[in-house]
């Protein structure tokens, strides 16, 4: 026999009865339920004082046995009708009165009662009592087997109170009431705020305030509401076509009205003016029904309202705000920033505190208001400054405390993109994110010095303490200032030969092994040792170090190798150049040099070799020093980049004493930002230098991400190098940087010399134009070029003078007696004595032959 499957309706109303189902709604495991019972209780508390226009005033109550817990908030609102209650227990809608508005509320999702009512069923069974306008409402709901939901709803009588009360009966689980009291209190300043634990689990908050009101805490209120109420208007601005289609179709479907009194419910449009100006464009359209199927009338009634209302800015939210914060806790020291902005004309605002505190420690995260569970940016990247985490916590790990400080964020949005349904895990756009995480910074920057300071101060102190337990005669460094004066005048044949720093290395190796074992490393005794030698004993010049990098000067375009040595023998020239360009690559040389960059602006350029040595160093500093040269420095942007920049300008280690004013023409990241230039992924192996002076930008690409090899730190991060850049684009660049330098600081392009260098050399240029002028004329008159040739054919110079054995001999000799001459200068001598012996006959012959020329002309 077949079996004909019936088609079951089954009802998704049995999700809020289910465990499994309700972690999904919630956003918290069943352990939390209770905690989720208390923050929507609270929640809806605030929200029905607050649409009333009624400061709130929070009553929370709890008891609990073995087994069993019992939870209670009461709040003074205006009530909750029995309607109200009626369309909470149906199951197949959600009840809720700003689920299709767009405003900064504490939720939206309309389901939050109805999970209330479904915990106690899912962990075993229990009662919700809602107490308000002179009813009891007695709710035992559960689901069957199969889907539906029998409920037990009863109603009684009882004497009229202020406000609403609501007990939820359930399996015992994990709550915190006082904290949820004080994060509450955090969050409110305008509410007041009591809770008070009782013993029995059958307690009223009746019995509150009765003689063992010792136990209860109280929170008072600081300051009148200063955020947009659930009741205000809400923004034109704050929608976008899809969210206004929305709101306009429930409108119409639930409660159709005119559209003059649908337009005049928004913030800033309240006046029949406006409305009529904005429904007049919509001809023959008196209700909201008569536009919810058209989809082009929404969208230009949404514009209109957008253009005849102003955006609502950041400061109408209502921040808590510093003061607020400081009067509700005991703190110490703290740090507090506040973040305004807008996107798309939507506000935000979000505010951070950290505190040293004797009283509330940890975290406390609140989104509009609302305590969240947990961080709300828990899957979000927060980098700026040294933070490099997930979420503000994670990014506050390794800065933050929990034992000593106190961390409150608060963020105030409109229809802020929820990724669970129990609004605590927030997906915000980069640019918020952005400003976020500078906050965060903002307000961590100092206590991440401190501690750092700190951990310098345990360093220091444990490199002391391993240093005195080193013997100092049997130190390294010890032995190698003992054998230096001699190992110099070994390396330099007693001062008569320069040598460089490896030969010096080679003799003070050898040296000190009559004084300890110890291995010398090259660069340990080149970058350290030596270093700290010259700094307390005067540098010997004779010992030099090899050249890295070089001078090319712009006209007359000699090259210098930059050493030690060259640069101590280097004198600048006279009115050649007046400018300086440091590039760190020596490779784009070629490319400044094509583009004539160095000639255009009178300026000598240094291709360096990464960072710049010691030599480099000194050049500059003379450069600046009782003279006037500009000096500019191009780089990577990277780490390396940046920190190429800071040692030319500022004295490091090795030059202690060293500080010139330079340029950064960049490469900065900015810069390759806005010419579009590609980053690169590189992995740093180092800290970050200390001293770099780095924007949030700057290091969220070069702080990266921690990736940890074996106990080796290593960071995943971004830079652009000056390679990346087209040959015609990097010449546009340097161009434009140098360019815009020098009118800012109103330099001269051109080398000019002063006015009196400038008249003496246009005297002497105008004489030798003179002078040779003359000469040219003498020698067309008499025939000068004739006369030579005469000369040199009556001392038979003409050819044979020179061609001999003997003259060949003579070179030789010449060579053998000096070794430091080339042939071209024997030849040269060799000439002069033969000028000079036949002097009186070559004296004779001109006058003879120039008296001619003078009577024939």
């Amino acid at each position: 026999m077949e079996l004909n499957r019936e088609h079951f309706h089954i009802s998704r109303s049995a999700e809020y009865f289910d465990a499994k189902e309700l972690q999904a709604q919630t956003g918290q495991p069943a352990s939390k339920f209770g905690e989720v019972v208390l923050k929507e209780l609270i929640d809806n508390a605030l929200d029905a004082c607050e649409s009333t226009g009624i400061n709130p005033v929070i009553y929370i109550g709890m008891a609990s046995t073995e087994n069993r817990l019992r939870i209670c908030v009461s709040d003074n609102g205006n009530g909750i009708n029995e309607a109200v209650i009626k369309n909470i227990l149906n199951f197949n809608t959600r009840t809720s009165d700003k689920a299709a508005y767009k405003a900064p509320t504490r939720g939206a999702q309309g389901n939050a009662f109805k999970t209330i009512i479904g915990i106690p069923h899912a962990l075993g069974g229990g009662l919700v009592t809602i107490e308000s306008l002179g009813l009891r409402h007695t709710i035992k709901a559960k689901a069957t087997p199969a889907g539906t939901i029998d409920l037990d709803h009863k109603i009684t009588p009882i004497d009229a109170t202020t406000g609403t009360v609501v007990y939820v009966d359930m399996p015992l689980c994990k709550v915190r009431p006082y904290w949820y009291a004080r994060a509450t209190a955090i969050f409110n300043p305008h509410a007041i705020v009591k809770i008070r634990v009782f013993d029995d689990i059958q307690f009223t908050m009746l019995t509150f305030d009765d003689e063992l009101k010792k136990s209860a805490v109280f929170y008072n209120r600081l300051s009148e509401c200063q955020k947009i109420k659930p009741n205000e208007p809400t923004s034109a601005h704050w929608y976008d076509r899809s969210d206004f289609n929305k709101l306009v179709y429930l409108q119409c479907a639930q409660n159709d009205i005119e559209l003059g009194k649908f337009v005049r419910q928004f913030r800033g449009l309240s006046s029949t003016g406006k409305a009529k100006a904005i429904t007049g464009k919509l001809k023959g359209c008196l209700l909201v029904s008569d536009i919810y199927k058209n989809p082009i009338a929404i969208a230009s009634m949404l514009l209109d309202m957008q253009d005849e209302s102003k955006p609502v800015q950041p400061k109408a939210l209502g921040a808590i705000g510093e003061n607020n914060l400081l009067s509700r806790l005991d703190v110490d020291r703290h740090w507090y920033r506040q973040v305004l902005g807008m996107i798309n004309n939507v506000p935000y605002v979000f505010e951070i505190l950290i505190a040293e505190s004797e009283g509330a420690k940890g975290f406390y995260f609140g989104v509009n208001h609302s305590v969240t569970f947990g961080d709300f940016l828990r899957q979000c990247k927060i980098k700026a400054g040294e933070l490099n985490g997930t979420g503000i916590e994670g990014a506050l790990s390794l800065i933050v405390d929990t034992d000593e400080h106190l961390v409150i964020a608060h963020l105030i949005g409109i229809g802020l993109p929820f990724l669970d349904r129990g609004k605590s895990n927030l997906s915000l756009p980069p640019e918020m994110i952005e400003s976020i995480s500078n906050a965060v910074w903002g307000a961590a920057k100092c206590l991440y010095k401190k501690n750092k300071a700190r951990e310098r101060d345990q360093a220091k102190w444990f490199r002391e303490y391993d240093a005195s337990q080193k013997e100092n005669s049997n130190s390294i460094i010890a032995c190698v200032f003992q054998v230096l004066p001699a190992a110099i005048q070994a390396a330099t044949d007693n001062g008569r030969l320069p040598a460089n720093v490896r030969a010096l290395y080679y003799k003070v190796r050898d040296a000190i092994q009559a004084y300890t074992p110890k291995e010398l490393d090259y660069g340990y005794f080149s970058q350290n040792v030596l270093i700290r030698y010259w700094q307390e004993n005067e540098r010997n010049p004779l010992i030099y170090n090899d050249p890295r990098g070089v001078l090319y000067a712009p006209h007359s375009e000699s090259i210098i190798q930059l050493g030690t040595f060259e640069v101590d023998q280097y004198s600048f020239p006279a009115h050649e150049y007046n400018k300086i360009l440091y590039i760190e690559k020596k490779g784009l040389w070629h490319t400044v040099k094509a583009a004539n960059l160095h000639k255009k602006y009178d300026m000598a350029v240094i291709a360096g070799e990464g960072y710049s040595s010691e030599a480099i160093r000194i050049l500059l500093d003379k450069a600046q020093t009782g003279q006037n040269y500009t000096i500019f420095v191009l780089h990577d942007a990277d780490p390396d980049g940046y920190n190429i920049l800071r040692t030319i300008q500022d004295s490091t280690k090795r030059m202690p004493g060293h500080n010139i004013e330079v340029i950064d023409l960049g490469l900065r990241v900015q810069d390759a930002i806005d010419l579009k230039i590609n980053s690169e992924t590189f992995t740093r192996k180092k800290e970050l230098a200390q001293d770099l002076e780095l924007n949030e930008i700057e290091r969220g690409y070069f702080g990266g991400e921690l990736k940890m090899i074996g106990t080796k730190k290593n960071w995943l991060c971004q830079r652009i190098e000056l390679n990346a850049m087209s040959a015609r684009q990097l010449v546009d660049y340097i161009d434009k940087g140098i360019s815009q330098a020098l009118e800012q600081r109103q330099l001269d392009k051109k080398v000019i010399p002063p006015e009196l260098t400038l008249n003496d050399t246009a005297q002497k240029l105008f004489k030798y134009d003179l002078d040779a002028k003359l000469d040219a004329y003498i020698n067309q008159l008499l025939k000068v070029d004739e006369v030579k040739a005469k000369l040199l054919q009556r001392i038979g110079g003409e050819s044979g003078l020179f061609a001999s054995h003997e003259f060949n001999q003579g070179v030789v000799d010449y060579l053998a007696d000096n070794e430091l001459k080339t042939w071209g200068a024997s030849i040269q001598a060799i000439v002069d004595e033969k000028l000079d012996s036949h002097k009186v006959d070559i004296d004779n012959h001109i006058r003879e032959l120039l008296e001619n020329a003078i009577k024939t002309a």
